[in-house]
């Protein structure tokens, strides 16, 4: 059985992903990046599921949808480059 969308096919119908290679992904932003910034970067979730959605899936993102991914860029940017907090 083949998914589609718009008509177009999607390829054979796949199952969601392991939860463990899900779980040693984690592991390894986590061990790699801290938790603080593994946190941070798990915002970027539904930009890049946007960014795909346009390219692969020829979807045109509305106005709004752009004005999220500024808000969550700009987010990160923030939490990025603001420095360390002082107590």
């Amino acid at each position: 059985m083949s998914e589609k969308y718009n008509g177009r096919s999607l390829g054979p119908a796949t199952p969601p992903p392991n939860q463990a290679s899900t779980d040693l992904g984690l592991l390894f932003m986590v061990l790699i990046f801290g938790n603080s910034r593994t946190a941070a970067y798990a915002n970027l979730t539904p930009v890049v599921a946007l960014a795909v959605a346009w390219v692969w899936l020829e979807e045109v993102p509305r106005p709004l949808q752009l004005l999220g991914e500024g808000v969550v860029l700009a987010g990160l940017a923030l939490a990025r480059l603001g420095g360390e907090r002082r107590s």
